[in-house]
């Protein structure tokens, strides 16, 4: 089994794949959970969820409890330009009380 001394890492003598997998969590965590699929249609539901509640872009963003947080970004959202962290995407399946699993599946409609 090889080892690989990392100067200057917390990790001192590790196996090469703990070494690596440590640092591919870190780079997940980093990535703020992005929901990465292809969707044609998450951001015409987020749209739909935010319209449903009645609210405007910067009133969602109170709502959501979400913090750095922009309007440029709801709307980057809502035209499918950008998909938002997973937990973002959660905080809309719960205010529009659906499933993040409606969300994220093309097939399923908002209710």
């Amino acid at each position: 089994m090889s080892h690989r001394k990392i100067k200057g890492s917390p990790f001192l003598w590790l196996p090469s794949y703990l070494y690596w997998l440590s640092f591919a969590v870190i780079v997940f965590k980093a990535s703020h959970f992005l929901i990465v699929m292809p969707s044609k249609h998450l951001g015409e539901k987020l749209k739909q969820i935010r319209l449903k509640a009645g609210l405007s872009q910067t009133a969602l963003i109170r709502a959501l409890n979400y913090k750095a947080l922009y309007p440029y970004q709801i709307s980057e959202f809502e035209r499918g330009e950008r998909q938002p962290p997973l937990l973002l995407a959660l905080a809309y399946a719960k205010l529009g009380g659906v499933s993040l699993y409606v969300l994220a599946d093309d097939e399923l409609a908002l209710e």
